[in-house]
């Protein structure tokens, strides 16, 4: 059995980054880079996304991507904490995640440019 990536976990896990991203948001991220995945399994949506990657250019541009969506459903999560005070401690432990998957992200990065 091949072993996933913390990344990929990372990326995948909604207990671990706070956020679910769907076969949709995967086939959006993936276009916006400039590649074409098929509809199948999210992990293997992701992992058909990093094969077609071809540099580190490549791969931080995706890295980023992923980073653009968490922020995006960081702002979303936040607005709807706003919006209902009760939710704001539930809400808040999403916030906590996904500060923890962007530090994994930015790890990714880090580790690409130092393999350069």
């Amino acid at each position: 059995m091949e072993e996933e990536s913390k990344l990929t976990k990372f990326i995948l896990s909604p207990n671990l980054s706070g956020v679910y991203v769907s076969k949709a948001d995967l086939i959006n991220i993936a276009t916006g880079c400039g590649y074409a995945i098929q509809l199948q399994e999210r992990k293997r949506m992701l992992k058909e996304m990093f094969a077609l990657v071809r540099g580190v250019d490549d791969f931080i541009s995706v890295v980023d991507a992923f980073s653009k969506f968490f922020d995006y459903k960081e702002s979303q999560y936040k607005n709807i904490s706003n919006e209902y005070p009760s939710s704001s401690e539930t809400v808040n432990r999403f916030l906590e995640k996904i500060k923890s998957a962007r530090a994994e992200i930015e790890r990714a990065k880090e580790e690409a440019t130092l393999l350069a």
